[in-house]
Formats: C-alpha cells, sequence, structure tokens
C-alpha cells in the first residue's frame, strides 16, 4: 500500500523564495480545466471547491475552451475575499 506523505505547515510569508521551492510537497490531486469555462457557475463551483479542499495543482491551457478555462481560473484566483478562506 503507497503511503502518503505528511504535508508540514509552515509559514511562507518568512521564507525566501529559495525556501519555500525546497519545503514544497508535490501535490498528489489536481484540478483539471480541459472542459472548464468561464461564465459557467458550475464550474467556478467545481473549482472554487477544489481550491477550498486543499488542491495546490491546476492544469490548464489556452487551448481550453479558447482560453475560458484561464479566464475562469485568473478570476478565482484574483478573488482576494475567497482566497482568504483557502487553506494554506
Amino acid at each position: 500500500m503507497m503511503e502518503v506523505p505528511h504535508h508540514s505547515v509552515y509559514n511562507s510569508a518568512s521564507l525566501s523564495a529559495d525556501d519555500n521551492l525546497k519545503h514544497h510537497t508535490p501535490a498528489i490531486f489536481g484540478f483539471g480545466s480541459y472542459r472548464v469555462t468561464d461564465g459557467h457557475p458550475d464550474h467556478e463551483a467545481a473549482l472554487r471547491h477544489a481550491l477550498l479542499s486543499g488542491i495546490t495543482l491546476i492544469d490548464t491551457s489556452t487551448n481550453y475552451t479558447n482560453g475560458g478555462s484561464e479566464k475562469l481560473i485568473g478570476r478565482v484566483l484574483n478573488d482576494a475575499t475567497f482566497m482568504a478562506t483557502v487553506p494554506s
């Protein structure tokens, strides 16, 4: 059986960029945005749920829905009020 690595918690604000890279734990799960597009409430809800659940990896491309997935992801990640509720 594969053991899931323990994610250690640290204050990233007190670390340099190099230290952050050294302490980063790779994501086990990610959010794929191949069929996700901006302007679709269910897609936005799914992305917000993924982020609130601890997802730290988002797969996207400008080819996905002609850039609609990146617009949605950018808008959600730039929502400072929402991002303040996302676990770090």
